[in-house]
């Protein structure tokens, strides 16, 4: 096929003995109607092409009703395709103008893989009007996975090897992602999106506890602070308080995911980072866990962390610094309550170390103007 490229000779083996055949066909008909654009639609597509339709005739009763406690019993897998079906709809919430837009859009795809061949396996017949049993179970499950990927995505991401975001999170800094400084953040950029069935399962919060880091496609879910015994793990949708204000966060949210959050980010009205506290010694008592904490101790033990981990970038020393990130991190998370310029910083910090350990790299161009 001369209209995609694959990352691989395993992947591409893969995609031809898959969803690939199908596709292939269609992609001239996506560029034209700007659904390539759709990573929605797409990945809506591409969950039931990567699965021949006897796989969902077979185990046409695992996709009859989504049961919203599945995996609470049973072991959970996320290879399993049931765990894609389960994820949260917000069925109940959807008004007429989006079930009739979903529906047209699945009787789209839904017509798309009957002039492909998909269904040639399990009937002879022309496509027409009238659908067979295989094609109405597809025709449901496009339009169920529509509704379930429009909240359950994340977005597979590269980084730059020559370019970073400064402490602002709005200034690019021409300069290698090996050399970055406290504060500062490795750059991403998209290349692809996936629904990863158990980190779909983590609920949001705009002061989050873990980062995630990719392999290829592979998605590393990776602690950025002690989390206690009974703490909830969570996620961050795109709505974090270090760069985004609360009434921001709360209307991007309800657009894109549709919730009110109500982390203890937005219910204590965390500030943006410029106005987070960054001085040990001069934080009220109530900001610490303990009664009693040496502020001096922990500054002096703080800023010795931060001189090492300086030392590290200028010689290149990665593992010796994500080590002082972690203790940083545990030192801060022992001690001080959020917010803090600190907690930002680490995670800022243990992200960038992960993902320079990534094969997922690239270079920013910079004759391209930005958008």
């Amino acid at each position: 096929c001369s209209d995609v490229n694959f990352c691989s000779l395993s992947c591409r083996t893969q995609a031809l003995q898959s969803f690939h055949k199908y596709e292939c066909r269609l992609t001239h008909v996506f560029q034209q109607t700007g659904i390539k654009d759709l990573p929605l639609l797409v990945l809506a597509f591409r969950a039931v092409s990567q699965q021949p339709v006897e796989y969902f005739v077979k185990n046409r009763d695992k996709f009859s009703v989504p049961d919203s406690k599945f995996g609470v019993e049973d072991k959970y897998s996320s290879q399993d395709y049931s765990t894609v079906f389960n994820l949260c709809t917000h069925q109940d919430r959807r008004d007429s103008a989006d079930i009739h837009s979903k529906t047209i859009f699945a009787c789209f795809l839904l017509r798309c893989l009957q002039e492909t061949g998909y269904f040639k396996s399990v009937t002879s017949e022309a496509p027409g009007l009238k659908l067979t049993d295989a094609e109405a179970l597809i025709g449901r499950l496009l339009k169920h996975f529509l509704d379930c990927i429009q909240f359950n995505t994340h977005t597979v991401e590269t980084i730059y090897e020559n370019r970073v975001v400064a402490w602002d999170t709005e200034t690019r800094l021409w300069k290698s992602f090996t050399r970055i400084n406290i504060g500062d953040s490795i750059e991403t950029d998209r290349i692809g999106g996936g629904v990863y069935p158990t980190l779909a399962l983590v609920n949001h919060s705009c002061d989050p506890n873990f980062v995630i880091v990719f392999w290829g496609r592979t998605a590393v879910a990776v602690a950025s602070r002690s989390i206690f015994k009974g703490q909830e793990i969570n996620d961050n949708y795109g709505a974090n308080y270090a760069n985004m204000t609360a009434p921001d966060r709360k209307k991007f949210l309800e657009k894109s995911h549709w919730f009110t959050c109500g982390c203890v980010a937005c219910k204590n009205n965390f500030p943006e980072y410029p106005k987070c506290p960054k001085d040990f010694k001069k934080l009220p008592g109530s900001a610490f866990k303990h009664k009693r904490c040496d502020r001096q101790k922990l500054n002096r033990d703080v800023e010795s962390m931060k001189k090492d981990i300086k030392v590290c970038v200028s010689k290149q020393e990665h593992e010796r610094m994500y080590d002082n990130y972690l203790k940083w991190s545990e030192l801060v998370d022992n001690l001080v309550i959020p917010p803090h310029q600190d907690f930002i910083n680490i995670r800022k910090g243990i992200r960038s170390c992960l993902f320079k350990l990534s094969p997922n790299k690239c270079r920013a161009r910079d004759d391209v103007k930005e958008e």
